[in-house]
């Protein structure tokens, strides 16, 4: 049982870490498009591209942060600004 729940908190682990470099390289990619259309006179052009990819990231982000041990996405009750402890729909503890 112990080697079960490890195994959960490992690979929880590991997608905490790919969730989080996902959204650094998304946020990466957004802020170098919008410099890059700011320095080529684009910008007016580009707005609403990028803002709609934006929210695109925004509304979706979460949805790449599931419990390995029943696969639903999981929310702390702060959002997903502190990592959540126990999933919320089977318990199971994931720190």
């Amino acid at each position: 049982m112990k080697n079960n729940a490890d195994a959960i908190k490992s690979q929880f682990r590991r997608s905490a870490s790919r969730f989080y470099l996902i959204n650094l390289a998304v946020l990466l990619f957004l802020a170098a498009m919008l410099y890059l259309a700011s320095e080529y006179n684009y910008y007016a052009q580009a707005f609403i591209p990028i803002t709609t990819l934006f929210l695109i990231w925004l509304f979706n982000a979460g949805k790449l942060l599931r419990c390995p041990a029943c696969h639903q996405v999981v929310r702390s009750k702060e959002g997903l600004i502190r990592m959540p402890t126990k999933c919320t729909h089977c318990d199971t503890s994931l720190v």
